[in-house]
């Protein structure tokens, strides 16, 4: 039986800020097992590589991987933390010497996750951390999709990238790679290469969905908004700042996803 199972029998309350500091110190853990793991650090330059990775990208200035993870009890100390640990797993995902490695610590931070007493708000799947919504939604539109789009890397590629990069609190990349996701999965539908600024692309999609024609009014007004909010086609000025930017980059996350699961079902009928 689990602590969170006893707390829950018990009628017991976990306090929130108690719990994310338990979090922060088995992430803290976790790198530290990194740090000493032979696989990795035999060679001092390794260390060195991923940690000027990490000290580039977060802006930083560290002398060591641990210097990464904060010993806090705030939201905000766990968000820079799983930033921190993404970080570091993609670059351990980067050398496929380490793949076995990848995967012993993607399970072990899941599992960091999944011991505390408290919803951590986020996921792990296949050693990325996602933000996490209704959870039947994040098994439906999130990770069976993750599971499904194994067989397709095109469209694998910038589905996983929307996932980070709004984790990353990149939400115009974010955008775009959901959009980039719908799109190379059209063309593999329709076996075209026509995208979604198409009109007869979008009325074929639709109908091979077999959804009703409705449909292509609310897929054309998810690509005039791609356009208006992503970051390879905004119309916004950079300068200006909207607030519900990551309201609606989890929007298009969900509604990519929704496509992604219409198609992967419409595939499973035609096998």
């Amino acid at each position: 039986m689990q602590l969170r199972e006893i707390y829950s029998n018990l009628g017991l309350t976990a306090d929130l800020r108690s719990e994310i500091k338990k979090m922060n110190v088995r992430l803290n853990r976790i790198v530290g097992w990194i740090i000493e793991d032979p696989d990795f650090f035999t060679v001092e330059e390794q260390e060195s590589s991923i940690l000027d990775i990490l000290n580039y990208e977060l802006g930083a200035d560290h002398s060591g991987l641990d210097d990464f993870i904060r010993y806090g009890d705030t939201e905000e100390s766990l968000k820079d933390n799983l930033l921190a640990i993404q970080l570091i797993l993609e670059s351990i995902k980067s050398n496929s010497d380490w793949n076995r490695s990848h995967e012993r610590y993607s399970k072990a931070i899941e599992i960091a996750l999944n011991k505390s007493l408290v919803d951590s708000g986020y996921i792990v799947k296949d050693g990325v951390l996602l933000k996490s919504g209704a959870k039947e939604l994040d098994e439906q539109l999130i990770i069976a999709n993750l599971v499904w789009l194994e067989k397709y890397p095109q469209i694998k590629e910038p589905f996983s990238n929307s996932l980070q990069h709004y984790l990353q609190k990149k939400y115009k990349d974010s955008i775009t790679n959901s959009y980039s996701a719908l799109e190379a999965s059209v063309k593999m539908l329709l076996k075209t290469k026509s995208g979604l600024d198409n009109d007869k692309t979008i009325g074929l999609f639709i109908a091979r969905l077999g959804l009703e024609k409705e449909w292509e009014a609310v897929l054309t007004k998810y690509c005039k908004a791609a356009h208006e909010f992503s970051s390879r086609h905004g119309k916004i000025e950079e300068g200006l700042k909207d607030k519900q930017l990551p309201e609606k980059a989890e929007f298009f996350i969900y509604m990519t996803g929704t496509f992604l699961r219409l198609i992967s079902r419409l595939s499973s009928e035609v096998k």
